[in-house]
């Protein structure tokens, strides 16, 4: 919480509900028109965009060191992969990021993301493994009832460790420190969260099967357009709340 310079917005000033490490990460992301996000995303959101060009997102992670506010580390609990589809949004002028989906291997994560911060958490079968320069990723949701969702790949990373630089296109997709959603009302929620800026690694991704962007035009052989890989950060997080004539 001392690293709080490149923030673009200060440190929510209420006790922070969990921390957790976010670590073996990709970040894929293909360029997306417009039109294929609007019928997606809630009408009190806008699209952000880079340069003209809305992206979609596709991180595969692991949870590490998962602990809420007074509670322990639990081994058995603290620890799994997780997986997220999702796009860049603004809300009143402050950028965040919208989440379609969110697959993870923990139950009671599904369960909590679900209940209290309103994101569409799906259970899903995952796995990381190691890899020489990489890692190798596998999930495969559980919920027959939101279609089958498959993602295998393996991914290989550069030794040379980059920060983004402000205005770049990589400072644009990583460097958000809020997530929006919808209650139950239709509300708009923000969720923030603070951690240093991202160690990013060049990366390279060879996918075996991908059926996680079924409905936004991007067929499973088509390559993402960047690929960046990072060792992870630690996260604080807070509870959501309602924006409140935050514009920046």
């Amino acid at each position: 919480m001392n690293e709080i310079e490149h923030r673009p917005w200060p440190c929510p000033k209420r006790l922070w509900v969990a921390r957790q490490d976010w670590t073996e990460l990709t970040f894929l992301h293909w360029r997306v028109p417009h039109e294929v996000f609007r019928a997606q995303i809630p009408k009190e959101l806008e699209i952000d965009t880079y340069q003209g060009d809305a992206w979609l997102g596709l991180v595969p992670f692991r949870m590490e060191n998962v602990r809420f506010r007074f509670t322990p580390k639990v081994p058995w609990l603290s620890s799994f992969p997780e997986l997220n589809v999702r796009t860049y949004v603004k809300h009143r002028g402050k950028p965040g990021v919208y989440f379609f989906s969110l697959d993870a291997a923990s139950r009671l994560m599904v369960w909590i993301g679900r209940q209290f911060f309103h994101l569409p958490y799906f259970n899903a079968s995952m796995k990381n493994t190691p890899q020489p320069s990489g890692w190798q990723y596998l999930s495969a949701r559980k919920c027959s009832a939101a279609g089958e969702r498959r993602f295998v790949a393996r991914q290989r990373f550069s030794q040379d460790v980059i920060l983004a630089k402000p205005g770049s296109v990589e400072h644009f997709l990583t460097e958000r420190y809020c997530l929006y959603s919808l209650d139950k009302g239709g509300h708009v929620l923000c969720s923030e969260v603070h951690h240093v800026p991202w160690p990013l690694r060049h990366g390279e991704i060879e996918i075996e099967e991908n059926t996680m962007l079924a409905g936004f035009g991007i067929d499973s052989s088509r390559a993402p357009d960047l690929v960046h890989a990072s060792d992870g950060v630690e996260v604080t997080g807070w509870w959501p709340e309602r924006p409140i004539n935050d514009t920046l």
